[in-house]
């Protein structure tokens, strides 16, 4: 039982892995930094678009944009993969 749940915690840490960097690779390095600065490291709005030369609105729209992008690739790889069902849709609403 260890070592499964090991071998799937591997597997979702390269689906991660693929999806940053996709992601990463389709937005602009200054977005990226902004995103990963506020998101990852936690720091205040004002504070990364000081070090990055953005306005606080770019930085909060380079957060919404990124968190998007990696959702909506993070599904998309793991409907691929078959870790997620792709939701049926009934006729007539």
């Amino acid at each position: 039982l260890g070592a499964r749940i090991e071998e799937r915690v591997e597997a979702r840490v390269r689906l991660i892995e693929r999806v940053i960097g996709r992601v990463s690779s389709s937005v602009s390095p200054e977005t990226w930094r902004a995103y990963r600065m506020a998101c990852v490291e936690g720091r205040p709005a004002a504070e990364v678009a000081a070090a990055t030369g953005l306005s606080v609105g770019s930085v909060y729209l380079a957060k919404r944009r990124v968190a998007l992008l990696l959702l909506a690739e993070g599904r998309a790889e793991a409907i691929g993969l078959g870790v997620v069902e792709v939701p049926h849709q009934g006729h007539g609403a």
